[in-house]
């Protein structure tokens, strides 16, 4: 957690990473709706679930966070519920979930309270993980009681649609496991048909539901292009992307998950009876690899370990599978000789999660660093009070290069219609056009900004010259410049009304 004075001690990429991916939700509540008016980059359903909480609680960053955190406990805690399905027992259960949560959260910096984690990257951890890790958890129950493949198909749907990277990924995994984990000795043709017909209820039955809630919010249907407007862009202009090295961590996630799937793909051949276990390490194999594309482009050490929650999923399962296999073989010499290489790497990687215990942060530590306080976003008071005194209750206006802007917004009474969840989104001339169009289209004249020139009051901002370039040949002109916020007000006598 963290609160308006803590974040900007969260940490260098926290700080900013927090203010940003947070947009997402604090957007929803400043009015605009995903996949309509607005192009979120981490989740698009989820911040429509927490928006009356995060309303109701002035989306403060305590709000904000404390919501992030209890959805990522939700998610984590869904793998528990696959251990425990996999296990049959809570205890086993607790034992693989105590290394998996320790490595899903391993800090990538680590300075006495201040901690940057996945546990603060909200992008990843709610963002792209819970629903998939739901999803993993509906699978394994699916193995031992009757739960609908409609419904199985239609949380994956709604998972895609919140965001399609990691939930694609996830869709794919639980068709893998399902195969994998199917009942051989009832096969039909016509069971088969079945199936393919009940998916595809559940999937349409996603695309239905979405439209429908987005339909009422907003009185449009959603435009499913959105879904992967950011995927396109980061590929199309190469935007952020490192070449992937020869050698390095990554191949032992990715041999990680390929085992998993591999092992699980043995376990069907041979008919293994406990179809739960190999159905889950077919999803947690399939899911690992396909989740590893986001490793492909961006190849830098903190994305690698935006990664460790699903490999600590597939390391856990053959951890599991390895002892389970030594057990059985012992009193078989060849066969234990078969087993030692592979069931050791498992046991090994498995060990290494263990290791990991050691740096979860103490509970009393961060209750401290929350009481200790700090001084708070600078600027952000100012800046409200700027923009609530020029502009009218309720107003159209573009909010650029602030920190959490649509927050801004909100509490200064105007909505802003930017489609972005912050100043980082503006990529390329493109995104800087569409928030323009935006506030044309909404019959909007005025936009505040700090990023066409280096402010003199410290904050969380970037410098930007080109969208004063831009403002001016939108016609655009600048009325005032404020030297308590630093942000600069811009006027269009020929917005479209």
């Amino acid at each position: 957690m963290n609160t308006d004075a803590t974040l900007p001690d969260a940490g260098p990429l926290a700080t900013g990473h927090i203010a940003t991916q947070t947009g997402d939700y604090v957007a929803i509540v400043n009015g605009r709706t995903p996949l309509v008016d607005y192009i979120a980059q981490y989740a698009n359903l989820l911040p429509l679930v927490v928006e009356p909480v995060l309303s109701a609680l002035d989306s403060s960053v305590a709000s904000i966070t404390l919501v992030m955190c209890v959805l990522s406990a939700i998610g984590l805690l869904a793998v528990y519920g696959v251990f425990r399905e996999v296990a049959r027992s809570a205890w086993i259960a607790l034992i693989l979930y105590l290394p998996f949560v320790a490595l899903s959260l391993f800090p990538w910096n680590d300075e006495g309270p201040f901690r940057e984690f996945n546990g603060n990257y909200f992008g990843v951890l709610p963002g792209r993980y819970v629903g998939p890790f739901l999803l993993a958890w509906l699978c394994a129950l699916s193995m031992r009681r009757r739960v609908p493949l409609w419904a199985l198909y239609g949380s994956a749907g709604l998972v895609v649609i919140n965001n399609a990277e990691f939930g694609g990924a996830a869709l794919i995994a639980l068709t893998a496991a399902l195969l994998a984990g199917r009942d051989r000795s009832s096969e039909r043709r016509s069971r088969l048909g079945r199936a393919v017909g009940e998916a595809t209820v559940g999937l349409l039955g996603a695309v239905v539901i979405t439209c429908a809630v987005i339909l009422i919010r907003s009185g449009e249907l959603p435009d499913p292009g959105l879904l992967t407007y950011f995927n396109s862009l980061f590929l199309r202009d190469s935007f952020g992307l490192v070449p992937m090295p020869a050698l390095g961590l990554h191949w032992a996630l990715y041999a990680t998950h390929a085992g998993a799937l591999a092992l699980a793909a043995v376990r069907f051949a041979r008919g293994d009876a406990d179809r739960t276990l190999t159905a889950m390490l077919a999803f947690a194999g399939a899911f690992g690899l396909g989740s590893g594309m986001y490793f492909l482009g961006r190849s830098v050490q903190f994305q690698l370990m935006l990664l460790f929650p699903a490999w600590a999923l597939s390391l856990a399962l053959l951890a599991w599978t390895a002892a389970g296999l030594l057990i059985a073989a012992a009193g078989d010499p060849v066969r234990l000789r078969r087993l030692l290489l592979p069931a050791s790497a498992a046991l090994i990687g498995f060990g290494v999660m263990v290791s990991t215990l050691d740096r979860l942060p103490a509970p009393w530590r961060q209750v401290e660093r929350l009481a200790d306080g700090g001084p708070g976003l600078p600027g952000n008071a100012a800046r409200e009070r700027y923009v609530e005194a020029n502009a009218s209750d309720g107003e159209r206006v573009l909010i650029l290069g602030t920190a959490m802007d649509h927050r801004l917004a909100e509490r200064a009474g105007v909505v802003n219609v930017s489609p972005w969840n912050g100043i980082t989104a503006l990529i390329t001339p493109n995104e800087a056009e569409l928030a323009l169009d935006a506030l044309e289209d909404e019959g909007g004249s005025m936009v505040f900004e700090v990023v066409s020139k280096v402010p003199e009051q410290p904050g969380l901002s970037i410098e930007m010259p080109e969208v004063a370039d831009l403002l001016r040949e939108r016609g655009y002109t600048l009325e005032d410049e404020d030297s308590a916020s630093a942000l600069r007000r811009w006027r269009s006598t020929s917005a479209r009304r």
